[in-house]
């Protein structure tokens, strides 16, 4: 009786233990993201990215859907996070890759293998008031260091 007592006790301090650890990586990853949005709201865009990309906006009842695609990288960009910002956002957050999931993401000309982790593009969908360009925060790893830029996306009508 005493061993399923001590083994009961276990498994419920090993279950505490499991969601305080969740809950500090979801804090942690919220963080990250809050520390994104005023790096993207604060800094000069750059206007030249490593890759292509489409902006594509669809009318809906108050306002605009965008889909962000982004794809053919010009450099092999490991382990993706991004964030697309719209100051006319009307959403309650801003659409994100890599910053809250558990997959990793990556881009390499010409490419694609998705077992590990390398596809062809992505893409950012948002809801906004009205079209506009956007900026993307993307950091990625290259060559043993992680780099992090915000870029200029034009929309062309």
């Amino acid at each position: 009786m005493k061993k399923i007592l001590i083994f009961l006790i276990c498994l419920i301090l090993a279950g505490c233990s499991s969601q305080s650890s969740e809950h500090g990586q979801k804090r942690k990853e919220l963080s990250e993201y809050k520390k994104i949005v005023q790096k993207v709201k604060t800094s000069k865009p750059q206007e030249n990215p490593p890759f292509d990309y489409r902006l594509v906006y669809s009318k809906v009842d108050d306002g605009y859907r965008y889909d962000l695609i982004i794809n053919n990288p010009s450099i092999t960009m490991l382990h993706i996070k991004a964030l697309s910002y719209s100051s006319s956002l009307n959403d309650k957050y801003y659409p994100t890759l890599g910053l809250f999931e558990e997959a990793q993401y990556s881009l390499k000309k010409d490419y694609v293998n998705k077992k590990e982790g390398y596809y062809k593009g992505f893409a950012l969908s948002g809801k906004v008031k009205e079209k506009d360009e956007l900026k993307l925060y993307i950091s990625y790893e290259n060559k043993s260091k992680r780099v992090g830029e915000v870029y200029r996306i034009h929309y062309e009508n």
